[in-house]
């Protein structure tokens, strides 16, 4: 079964408990939706599609990363002028994390 990311199974949580070797099978193919009192709580994925939607994540968040004006004034410090924006993205977290 070939679907999109966007189809998925809805089911409530007593369903899903009642049958979990199903829905186990299904999430392999299509995204199983789990409600709680008509609330959807938790969305069931093939690793396969979590591992790829977790990289686009990131590379997303690294382009966002480097293109802030914030890191653009960091780049003219003298300490800073050879190194790359994801340098300085990563030692300026640092220095937030741990103070500097």
């Amino acid at each position: 079964m070939n679907s999109n990311i966007f189809d998925s199974k809805k089911v409530t949580t007593r369903e899903f408990q009642h049958n979990l070797s199903d829905y186990l099978e299904i999430a392999k193919n299509m995204p199983v939706l789990i409600t709680r009192y008509g609330k959807e709580e938790a969305v069931l994925i093939n690793p396969k599609h979590y591992k790829i939607a977790k990289l686009k994540s990131k590379k997303t968040n690294l382009q966002n990363i480097m293109s802030s004006p914030f890191i653009g004034l960091h780049k003219n410090k003298k300490d800073w002028q050879k190194k790359s924006s994801v340098q300085i993205a990563n030692e300026l977290k640092i220095k937030a994390w741990y103070g500097g």
